[in-house]
Parts: C-alpha cells; sequence; structure tokens
C-alpha cells in the first residue's frame, strides 16, 4: 500500500511572455468538490475571453490580467481546500466538529447551500463571456470565425 500526499501546488505566475498557465500546470489541488476541474474551466474559459478581445500586438496586457485575475480567484479557492483538507487529517476534535457544524449548515440551509454551490462551480462572480449560458453559441461562433 503506498500512500500520496494530498496537498496543493500554485505556480509563482499565472502568466509570463506569450505563455498562458490553465489547469494543473497553473494549480493541482486535493480532489475535494472537483475544485481543480472547475478552476480549470474558469482558466480556459478566461483565456479565450482575453485572446478573442486583445487586437494583435496586446499580448503583455493579455498576459497580466489574466495572471492577475487567476490568481485573485485561484489562491482564496485554494487556501480553503488545503483548510478543508488539513482538517480532514488532523483527527483534533474541535476541528472535526466545526468542520460538521459548517457542512450541517450548508446542508440545512438552502440559501446557505446555493450560494456555495455557485462559487464551488465557478458560477459566481464575474463570469467569461464563454461560460455565460446565453453566450455559448456566440463564443463558439466567434472562436470558428477565427479558425482558417
Amino acid at each position: 500500500r503506498t500512500v500520496f500526499a494530498m496537498r496543493g501546488l500554485t505556480a509563482t505566475k499565472f502568466a509570463a511572455g506569450r505563455t498562458l498557465l490553465a489547469g494543473e500546470s497553473a494549480h493541482v489541488v486535493p480532489p475535494i468538490g472537483a475544485q481543480g476541474l472547475n478552476m480549470s474551466f474558469r482558466d480556459v474559459a478566461l483565456a479565450a475571453d482575453l485572446i478573442l478581445a486583445e487586437r494583435v500586438g496586446q499580448v503583455q496586457k493579455i498576459v497580466e490580467h489574466y495572471d492577475q485575475r487567476r490568481r485573485r480567484e485561484v489562491l482564496p479557492r485554494q487556501q480553503l481546500i488545503s483548510a478543508v483538507n488539513k482538517s480532514l487529517l488532523l483527527g483534533w476534535l474541535p476541528a472535526d466538529t466545526a468542520r460538521a457544524a459548517a457542512l450541517w449548515a450548508v446542508h440545512g440551509l438552502a440559501p446557505l447551500r446555493q450560494a456555495v454551490m455557485s462559487v464551488g462551480l465557478g458560477l459566481s462572480g464575474a463570469l467569461p463571456f464563454a461560460m455565460r449560458q446565453r453566450n455559448t453559441r456566440a463564443a463558439s461562433d466567434a472562436i470558428h470565425a477565427l479558425l482558417p
């Protein structure tokens, strides 16, 4: 039997030069609530938005904006995931009690549950164009228009 440590990892920068990091090349999180997948979808959608929105010659602007925005969204989520992960591994009664109370509140209070699910699924805040349900067809059309 082998034990694998469940810990997170974050790139020092999410973008530099002409490179944008997305998915696990930018951030690795323990498999709690599919948050790595949800953050990866936001990475790719924001990258697509920025690339479509900017004109040629403004690559540096895209890179800087991507790095700042993804950092602002990913780092707090990673800290929360890390805290939940550590609370699971501690085996310390106060941490277990606090986690159980928080989960009970999320389960028992519908407005709180809806808010937590919205944040967890990456559906809150300023959604990239490609992730707005009514715009998925428009985003697809815009991308196809760029292809030869």
